[in-house]
């Protein structure tokens, strides 16, 4: 951004705002604390033609031409408003996804399948012969004692490591309310973005949520998709705050309740009731997810070019 010019009156400041809008120059106008008011323009390619229209509307104020470009940029910010208005009407609520999008996400399709089955045949986690081939680390339990091999399955090729704890899950409440929230934020990505898109998005959250996870806690006994769900809902939420035209929104109740429930997560609440939160792997989702909406968004290169 560069700054255009100073007035002594706000009134005035504005006035020459909406003439610049008007003819296309986008401003901002700025309170500099000493009783004046400066007029700083978004772009620099737009300098020069700001520049003339500064200086003619320096001479004459209340020239009667002018009356009519405000209206012009009256009218102008109503059309975007509307246009804002019925982006908003098309994008995709997560509300209302679930019986149009299942048949229309394959992938997020064939994710719910995968997990179901290997619920099924570990039988939600009782089956530690087999489980252990699909988490962070391999381990044995003897006793009461856990050891596991760290990260030296990983790095020694078993790559799908990082991403399979994911399809693990250890109750039937555990799977329904993942695939459920799935097949709602994975079928919306993946009608707007594409199944290879929400393909890299996933791999992305699970492989850095499973990691933190394993990191923070040093025990590989964890899994589910929820990390991966709130990888999905950080970043709807991201896109649909910072560029709504890219389609996709979800409501803010629905982040409030998850944002609520991560933060329980963190209290011990769910020990009392013996039930274990892989808090970690929530928290470092939500970031990837929130993070990958954002850049995505634009939003930091706009700010970065004022």
């Amino acid at each position: 951004m560069r700054r255009l010019t100073n007035f002594d009156t706000l009134e005035t400041a504005r006035k020459l705002q909406e003439v610049l809008y008007a003819q296309d120059v986008k401003s901002e106008v700025r309170d500099n604390n000493d009783g004046t008011f400066s007029i700083w323009i978004y772009s620099e390619d737009q300098i020069e033609n700001a520049h003339a229209v500064c200086n003619s509307f320096k001479k004459d104020p209340k020239n009667v031409e002018y009356e009519s470009l405000l209206k012009a940029a009256q009218n102008k910010r109503k059309e975007e408003a509307i246009r804002e208005k019925q982006s908003r009407h098309k994008s995709v609520d997560v509300r209302t996804t679930w019986r149009a999008s299942t048949a229309k996400g394959p992938l997020t399709l064939t994710l719910a399948i995968i997990c179901v089955g290997i619920a099924l045949i570990t039988e939600m986690g009782e089956r530690n012969d087999l489980i252990r081939y699909l988490t962070i680390s391999d381990y044995a339990i003897a006793g009461s004692f856990l050891r596991h091999a760290g990260l030296s399955n990983i790095a020694s090729g078993e790559i799908w490591r990082l991403f399979t704890p994911a399809l693990l899950h250890f109750s039937f409440i555990h799977i329904f309310f993942n695939i459920w929230w799935l097949f709602d934020l994975g079928s919306a990505i993946e009608n707007r973005r594409g199944s290879w898109y929400l393909g890299l998005l996933i791999l992305a959250i699970s492989g850095v949520s499973n990691f933190a996870q394993f990191m923070v806690t040093k025990s590989p006994l964890f899994g589910g998709m929820s990390g991966v769900v709130y990888g999905l809902l950080g970043y709807i939420w991201m896109l649909g705050k910072f560029k709504p035209s890219a389609g996709l929104f979800v409501p803010r109740p629905i982040v409030i309740f998850m944002l609520v429930w991560l933060v329980l997560g963190f209290t011990g609440f769910f020990g009392l009731f013996g039930v274990g939160i892989a808090n970690i792997v929530h928290l470092a989702g939500l970031a990837v997810g929130a993070l990958w909406g954002y850049l995505e968004s634009g939003d930091l290169m706009r700010r970065v070019k004022r």
